[in-house]
């Protein structure tokens, strides 16, 4: 029993860190730092997702009183930067964003601060944001549990499969299950509500996201061929492992959906 216990526990460790890392290393992660501004260190924290229609496209600057400005324009399209002032609200400078984009169309922003007559740039890189369609809260988190379980039971199976007798079948078919609900049902419905598509990787597009699922997918396929046939798994279900860590190594939604401004399409999907 204890065994089992620390087993179970050091999974839900592992998966905890890939999920984090996940989450801290994609691309719409927002941009935090530290600005050195006269005497003062100030905090930042700048949106790179934001949701069409909505109020939520906030950056902030975490000092009060604050002047500057944002520059910001479409991703890609040769035109004006628009600007937007700062604006203080109790303990934080803030920038407001508008959200009136199609869905996976991105804007590049820079902040700057003014003091003296003088502008100093925030952020050291062009902030790129992307925006996405408004997805239910159940749905999102129904999906993130799934593949958060897949991922817990995948490490669970990896380490029983090495230092036990044998794996429990019956974990590995409720693990298969969560990898099906969470990624080929409950995935596409989150990126339809996103970008109103339902799946843009093989073989109707190039989404790298769409294509890790269908990557991961194949590869404990094949384990449980392998175990339905009766025939040795041990090392089919290792290598489904690794090759499962190594796709959750690559950030969440990276080359994922974009709105080409020119063409009028997503630039990820097939004609």
């Amino acid at each position: 029993m204890f065994k089992k216990i620390f087993i179970w526990s050091i999974s839900f460790l592992i998966a905890g860190t890939i999920a984090v890392f996940q989450r801290a290393t994609g691309p719409t992660y927002p941009v935090k730092g530290k600005y050195l501004f006269g005497d003062k260190s100030v905090k930042y924290k700048f949106p790179r997702s934001c949701t069409v229609g909505l109020d939520d496209c906030v950056g902030k600057i975490f000092a009060p009183g604050l002047k500057g400005y944002v520059l910001y324009k479409r991703l890609g399209v040769e035109e004006n930067y628009k600007k937007i002032d700062f604006v203080s609200d109790e303990n934080v400078s803030l920038f407001k964003l508008e959200t009136n984009f199609p869905k996976a169309g991105k804007i590049e922003y820079d902040a700057y601060l003014l003091s003296e007559g003088k502008e100093f740039k925030i952020n050291k890189d062009k902030v790129i944001l992307r925006f996405k369609g408004y997805v239910p809260a159940s749905i999102l988190a129904a999906h993130i549990i799934f593949m958060f379980l897949f991922m817990i039971f995948s490490v669970y199976l990896f380490f029983e499969n090495n230092f036990s007798s044998g794996i429990n079948k019956k974990i590995f078919y409720l693990n298969y299950f969560f990898l099906i609900i969470g990624g080929f049902v409950l995935g596409p419905i989150v990126q339809y509500y996103a970008f109103d598509i339902l799946w843009s990787g093989f073989p109707f597009g190039y989404d790298l996201t769409d294509n890790k699922v269908l990557l991961i997918f194949i590869s404990w396929t094949a384990v449980l061929f392998k175990i339905i046939k009766s025939k040795d798994y041990k090392k089919w279900l290792n290598l489904a492992f690794v090759f499962t860590i190594a796709v959750y190594l690559v950030p969440h939604s990276l080359l994922g959906s974009e709105y080409d401004y020119s063409a009028g399409k997503l630039t990820n999907v097939k004609n």
